[in-house]
């Protein structure tokens, strides 16, 4: 299969951008939302990434503009936005390191990125307050549905999947019950305000180098404004599950534990991201989600 090519519109723009470019390479080649290529000059490289996709481009933007000078210096720059013909992108500099979750590192200098992964997430957290929930467009506008009340934002998000699950099909008996339990215990949220959150901080998009120095955070796409404990769901899900260590050191950066000072919220990301990998896996052919959505609902079934 031929790689992707950059459109001929955005190809004029890079030019005039940054001059004279080549194409390291090309990442997400089977992506259905993204394409990405690493962009060489004389002065040095750069990221292209494109977006199928307004909903997720308008974030980013959004999101490099006002939120992630938090994660300061760990974050590469941006240097040009694009929108033409509805084609969109960005244009970043590069950070020359690899996910941390695609490297084999001795478990101190892993731990020590958790940890300093924390603490980004708290300046983050403790940046800014909005008022409403839900994802702004690259003017900072309610990108779509939107809600002010917390508690409604949270039943409007765990229906969207809970729906989809019922059409579908998917569920036990016993992850019924679990959902029906998020839904009837909304109220925890009641107080929580709209921060800016990363739906997608993960190793995944955390970079180190070949010594395990942590270097920097990207992908900025699934960022809105949300409830603070929305924010962890993937890592519980994904990373923490097998690592108690790593749970353990990015918490400790980050200054709480929602485990501990608020399990029921914990519960309830879990259960809705547990219900969202479900219903994704299905819809996608992706077993590995469904796999792993199955698996922190059956964590959580003894718990109800």
């Amino acid at each position: 299969m031929n790689s992707p090519t950059i459109p001929i519109e955005v190809k004029s723009w890079l030019e005039h951008l940054i001059g004279k470019y080549h194409v390291i390479s090309v990442h997400r080649e089977h992506s259905a939302r993204t394409g990405v290529w690493k962009i060489g000059t004389s002065l040095g490289g750069y990221f292209l990434k494109l977006h199928k996709e307004k909903r997720k481009w308008h974030p980013e933007v959004y999101a490099y503009n006002n939120w992630i000078s938090s994660y300061k210096p760990y974050l590469p720059e941006l240097v040009g936005v694009f929108q033409e013909n509805n084609i969109q992108g960005i244009l970043v500099t590069a950070i020359n390191g690899v996910p941390l979750r695609d490297i084999d590192l001795p478990e101190s200098k892993t731990l020590n990125v958790y940890s300093c992964a924390g603490k980004l997430a708290r300046n983050l957290h403790s940046s800014k307050r909005g008022t409403w929930f839900g994802i702004p467009n690259s003017e900072g506008r309610p990108l779509g549905e939107h809600h002010s009340d917390p508690v409604e934002y949270m039943r409007a998000d765990l229906n969207r999947w809970f729906s989809r699950a019922l059409r579908l099909n998917c569920l036990s008996k016993s992850e019924l019950k679990l959902a029906r339990w998020a839904l009837e215990n909304l109220g925890v949220f009641s107080q929580e305000p709209p921060i800016p959150i990363n739906e997608d901080y993960t190793p995944g998009n955390w970079l180190v180098n070949q010594k395990g120095e942590f270097l920097g955070v990207v992908d900025f796409e699934c960022m809105y404004w949300g409830a603070e404990v929305d924010s962890f769901a993937i890592l519980w899900e994904r990373y923490f599950a097998r690592s108690p260590k790593a749970e353990r050191a990015f918490f400790e950066g980050y200054g709480m534990n929602p485990l501990s000072e608020r399990p029921l919220q914990v519960k309830h990301v879990c259960i809705k991201i547990g219900i969202a990998d479900v219903v994704w896996g299905i819809e996608k052919g992706k077993n590995k989600n469904i796999e792993l959505g199955r698996r922190i609902l059956e964590n959580h079934i003894d718990k109800c």
